[in-house]
């Protein structure tokens, strides 16, 4: 079992090899397109950057809900005393909120699991 977990989000941009290589979580946004919900990690890229490049009918994101966040959490601690989660900007996304609320959540799920939840935003400066 590992010491630490690191997570992030699909904003990151970590390539998938380098999630493989480090055992890097890596939660997706949503995408919406035409009425339908998508994760990030399962829609096909070239047709939505087709559809920004054309600005019509664009699609719109959202962020993983504290329950998205709380099994990826569940799952990470499977093989790791603790996870590191580095967010997006607060400034940019109200995904750092959804993170610690999850955090909260697992507390009572998971209380043999320490979390900590980094604001990228707050190593902007640096």
């Amino acid at each position: 079992m590992r010491k630490v977990a690191v997570m992030t989000d699909t904003v990151a941009s970590v390539p998938l090899e380098m999630q493989k290589e480090y055992g890097i979580g890596v939660i997706p946004y949503h995408i919406i397109m035409d009425g339908k919900d998508y994760l990030e990690t399962e829609i096909d890229m070239n047709q939505l950057y087709t559809r920004l490049k054309d600005k019509e009918n664009l699609p719109t994101t959202s962020f993983p809900s504290p329950a998205e966040f709380l099994q990826a959490y569940q799952g990470l601690s499977q093989n790791a005393e603790a996870i590191l989660h580095i967010s997006i900007a607060s400034a940019l996304s109200g995904v750092y909120e959804a993170a610690l609320r999850a955090k909260e959540m697992a507390r009572k799920k998971l209380p043999q699991t320490t979390i900590e939840v980094i604001d990228s935003n707050d190593y902007m400066d640096c």
